[in-house]
């Protein structure tokens, strides 16, 4: 019984642990927003933090290429939660993929996670596996997927999904906020 409430708490304690884990970003800084509503999951959206309030319990982000709506050429600016923002990463991009690496494809304004399923001529295939889609895309529009570990400040990048615990223990590229190389996609793709 003890070991249960001893459980019980831990779980309790996560959020508050990961909330105060995540990173503190500064006005000006270079960061990605994780699409968190249904069927944005597993995406991300560049952008800039234009405010921080209450101790950085919240962002306004203006996003690079996402607009305020269809017949608008403003920018969108939204207010976002920490835990779904973090450094932009590094632009890694490989002359070549190979199937069942991890990428991320850039379609609607942002990137989006999935696999390489198959390689027909200069396309390659990527599946989604959140949406169970496969699409098609060259090489410009894929890049490296990364993982941010905030618990020791640094981009790891995933390739293989088999590799991923070896990958995991070395942090080969780290990046801090504003630091980035990664440049936002032009609004005309």
């Amino acid at each position: 019984m003890k070991r249960v409430f001893e459980r019980q708490i831990y779980l309790i304690l996560i959020p508050f642990v990961l909330q105060d884990s995540k990173m503190k970003f500064s006005i000006g800084d270079r960061v990605e927003v994780q699409g968190y509503e249904d069927g944005l999951q597993r995406s991300y959206f560049s952008g800039t933090i234009i405010e921080s309030r209450h101790g950085n319990d919240d962002y306004l982000v203006e996003y690079d290429n996402l607009l305020e709506n269809e017949n608008s050429s403003k920018k969108l600016k939204e207010r976002v939660n920490p835990f779904f923002v973090r450094p932009e990463p590094p632009l890694m991009q490989d002359d070549f993929y190979m199937v069942h690496e991890w990428v991320d494809a850039y379609e609607n304004d942002g990137w989006w996670f999935g696999t390489i399923s198959r390689i027909k001529g200069s396309d390659y295939y990527v599946y989604f596996l959140m949406h169970e889609v496969e699409k098609a895309y060259k090489l410009r529009d894929l890049r490296v997927h990364h993982v941010w570990k905030d618990d020791i400040g640094c981009w790891v990048p995933r390739k293989v999904y088999n590799e991923k615990k070896k990958t995991a223990e070395k942090c080969r590229v780290s990046s801090s906020p504003g630091a980035s190389s990664s440049k936002a996609r032009p609004n005309n793709r």
